[in-house]
Parts: C-alpha cells; sequence; structure tokens
C-alpha cells in the first residue's frame, strides 16, 4: 500500500538526521527497557485499543483512543525514568484525555 511506501521515503529523508546525536548516546538497559514499555504500552495498547473500538464504535471516535499515548509516555517516563515533568506537560496530558 501507499501507506509503507510514504513511511519509507520519510524513513530515508529524516534518518540522516539523528545519526549525530547517535554518536553522543549512551544506551543502557533501563533506557532501552523504558523506551520498550513505551513502545508496547504507550502505542500497541493504544492501537489495540483503536482497532477494537473502531469496530464497536466507529472510526471517528474511535480515534481518541490514540490521545492516550502522551498520557501513558509522560505516566512512564515519570514511574520509569524518575523525569520532572512540567506544568505544560500535565496540562498537555490533560488536554488530551
Amino acid at each position: 500500500p501507499v501507506v509503507w511506501r510514504t513511511l519509507g521515503v520519510a524513513t530515508l529523508l529524516t534518518a540522516p538526521l539523528g545519526f549525530p546525536a547517535l554518536l553522543d548516546a549512551r544506551w543502557s538497559a533501563r533506557s532501552l527497557a523504558s523506551m520498550l514499555a513505551l513502545g508496547a504500552f504507550g502505542t500497541a495498547i493504544a492501537n489495540v485499543l483503536m482497532t477494537i473500538a473502531a469496530g464497536r464504535l466507529g472510526a471517528t471516535r474511535a480515534s481518541a483512543t490514540l490521545f492516550l499515548m502522551p498520557v501513558v509516555a509522560l505516566i512512564l517516563g515519570v514511574g520509569v525514568r524518575g523525569e520532572r515533568v512540567a506544568a505544560l506537560s500535565v496540562a498537555g496530558a490533560a488536554v488530551c484525555l
């Protein structure tokens, strides 16, 4: 489908912009686990919920489940990584909810 080709082109065009940051990156098991948790809980569960909801509620109402991703990312950032959260981030999460 066209979506996969579009994502491939976008990846090829934007990936070089991230390579300099990879040289300075420090990887650890904790950061890898956090990234996997964000992918599993923030993205995968939200997409599963959207698929189920699309069948039951319709596409327009089901798309509201995607707004959970930033909220989950914020919660995991605080809980797993011990990050400090700005008031603007909390306000953004509230808007998403």
